[in-house]
């Protein structure tokens, strides 16, 4: 059955996101590995909003929505394969923008 896209375009990602941020908020760390956490947060923000929108999408359900590669191809009706690489190509351009500054 193909996932309804209304649970995903557009607001999955902020949706977690203020999950995570309220998570950062409760969290017994200091204020700075707070503020820290919130800067990565927003880098991520950025970098996801970065990406083409199919795999942007293919992104947040796979990472956040916890759908499978199969329910992923079958909403953006694509191949399995594409689905994966689309989901490969969009974390490594995460984890590259939120690791810039390291290189």
């Amino acid at each position: 059955p193909k996932p309804d896209s209304e649970q995903f375009e557009g607001t999955l990602f902020v949706d977690n996101s203020q999950v995570a941020v309220d998570s950062i908020s409760s969290d017994k760390a200091s204020p700075a590995r707070r503020a820290m956490a919130r800067e990565e947060l927003n880098r991520l923000k950025v970098a996801i909003a970065e990406l083409p929108e199919r795999t942007r999408v293919a992104v947040e359900m796979h990472r956040l929505g916890g759908f499978k590669l199969k329910q992923i191809a079958a909403h953006l009706g694509i191949s399995i394969s594409l689905a994966q690489l689309l989901v490969t190509e969009g974390i490594s351009h995460c984890h590259d923008r939120l690791h810039e500054d390291e290189k």
